[in-house]
């Protein structure tokens, strides 16, 4: 569907969450958002919608949520593959 009103609802998810002091569900929006924006934007703007979220995290890096946002975020760092 339409991926700039998807963005725009991602996005208020993710400051209704900060707003709430809701940090887990701030991540897992940030990480849709990003995922969202690799699709259609590419890695630079994904990157900026998540890494400042996930950067707030500083334990409980066992939890899956946080494993996928860093698995995100170094997919998104990785450079790209060569073309043949």
């Amino acid at each position: 569907g339409d991926v700039d009103e998807a963005a725009r609802l991602i996005e208020t998810a993710i400051a209704t969450a900060n707003h709430q002091n809701a940090r887990l569900f701030e991540l897992r929006a940030a990480t849709d958002l990003a995922r969202l924006l690799q699709e259609h934007d590419g890695a630079e703007p994904a990157t900026a919608a998540l890494a400042p979220v996930y950067a707030r995290f500083t334990d409980s890096f066992g939890c899956l949520d946080l494993q996928a946002a860093a698995a995100l975020l170094t997919e998104l760092n990785r450079p790209p593959a060569p073309h043949s």
